[in-house]
């Protein structure tokens, strides 16, 4: 089942456009609103795919694993009482997703950056519902109750419909485009940057997220991180990757060369007969890790090939080694050579 699909919106979609294709598919396929036979069972799937996308936390695994692990049960009303008021709304604000761009040495060292947030008030229009006009529910005829009969007893409960309110949206607000809420008011917010932190890693801070209907019960910040690439190094994991090029000469017959770390300089030894896609690991001297405070990665060193242009006398020289070479030819090159003679 394809969360995105089903609420008819991009993978790239911000969590308000989560928030208003869910309001519209919502109303379209609400049992009291729909005509259609399947309604209630796409009215289902909706709020189902509302609840993994619509928090940020299941909607990364979500798009890392393609599930959530045992999704509980959902009660579709109670999302929809939630979106659109009634007895069932926690009264709860909403959760905001900002990015914070890093340098790589911040990332590294860890600091305190400010980030400059908008947060969302709810619209006065619709009260934050998002609706502007509703009609009496269907079901329980607008008491908002629903008699069940289950013999010798006769029970009274919220209906399940409307989730007690007796009413359900028929046209969106014009003022909020159905979305409840509108920009109300920059803050700057200061966040605490752990050392080691990676792209994608997602920070929260708990009651910074936009306001309730009543100014009291905010949601979370969500602060997305996403570092700048290094202008040597290649991040992968804890660890950093680097190349060094070396000469033809050196790699024959070896040779210390510097190497630089995130901190200073450390010397390389360099063995005789060298390959060209050696690795040579610096134990370490990588990146800290976020989940084990002390713990280091390493830098890995690859050893290059660096050709120069042949010209002139380095042209000349080359010419007499490639001669030397044939008259010097390894035990490997020996064995492919007769594997080709055998075949001619």
């Amino acid at each position: 089942m394809d969360y995105y699909e089903i609420l008819g919106i991009p993978k790239t979609a911000t969590q308000d456009d989560i928030s208003k294709a869910y309001r519209k598919k919502a109303m379209q396929y609400h049992p009291d609103v729909s005509k259609e036979a399947d309604a209630a069972e796409k009215f289902k799937k909706i709020a189902e795919a509302h609840d993994v996308l619509g928090d940020p936390q299941k909607r990364a695994q979500y798009d890392r694993y393609g599930s959530v692990g045992q999704i509980p049960q959902i009660d579709p009303f109670d999302v929809y009482a939630n979106f659109f008021g009634g007895v069932r709304n926690q009264k709860r604000g909403r959760d905001r997703v900002v990015e914070a761009e890093l340098e790589f040495d911040e990332s590294v060292q860890g600091c305190k950056k400010d980030i400059s947030v908008t947060y969302k008030d709810f619209c006065q229009k619709c009260k934050g519902t998002g609706v502007e006009q509703w009609q009496n529910c269907s079901v329980c005829k607008g008491r908002g109750r629903q008699t069940i009969q289950q013999r010798p007893f006769m029970l009274e409960m919220s209906c399940q419909a409307c989730g007690g309110q007796g009413r359900s949206p028929s046209k969106e607000c014009q003022e909020c485009n159905g979305a409840g809420f509108k920009d109300a008011k920059t803050e700057v917010v200061s966040v605490k940057i752990p050392a080691g932190i990676s792209t994608g890693v997602r920070i929260r801070l708990a009651g910074l997220g936009d306001f309730d209907e009543t100014h009291s019960v905010r949601g979370d910040l969500y602060v997305v991180i996403k570092v700048k690439d290094h202008e040597f190094f290649v991040r992968e994991g804890n660890d950093l990757w680097c190349k060094i090029p070396m000469p033809f000469t050196k790699l024959v017959f070896g040779d210390t060369v510097k190497v630089p770390t995130l901190s200073d300089v450390v010397e390389v030894k360099i063995p005789a007969n060298t390959s060209p896609g050696t690795k040579l690991r610096l134990r370490g001297r990588g990146l800290p890790d976020i989940s084990f405070p002390g713990r280091m990665g390493d830098i890995i060193v690859v050893v290059e090939l660096d050709m120069p242009e042949a010209k002139g006398e380095y042209k000349k020289k080359l010419r007499e080694l490639s001669i030397l070479e044939d008259e010097c030819m390894s035990s490997k090159r020996q064995a492919f050579n007769n594997r080709l003679e055998r075949i001619r």
